[in-house]
């Protein structure tokens, strides 16, 4: 089994955005909060994987 490290988030509000950034910027979870829908994004803030809820 392989041991995950645990991160630090930083954690800001930008209008209807709610962004976690971890401190090494490598990750970056941008929640769009009308839209309920989560961005997860890499270095540069390259698009990895976008989650929606589904009604």
């Amino acid at each position: 089994m392989t041991a995950i490290p645990q991160r630090v988030f930083r954690i800001t509000r930008e209008g209807d955005h709610l962004m976690l950034e971890d401190v090494d910027q490598t990750l970056r979870w941008d929640y769009d909060i009308p839209d309920r829908a989560f961005l997860l994004m890499g270095r540069d803030r390259q698009v990895l994987r976008k989650y929606r809820r589904v009604p």
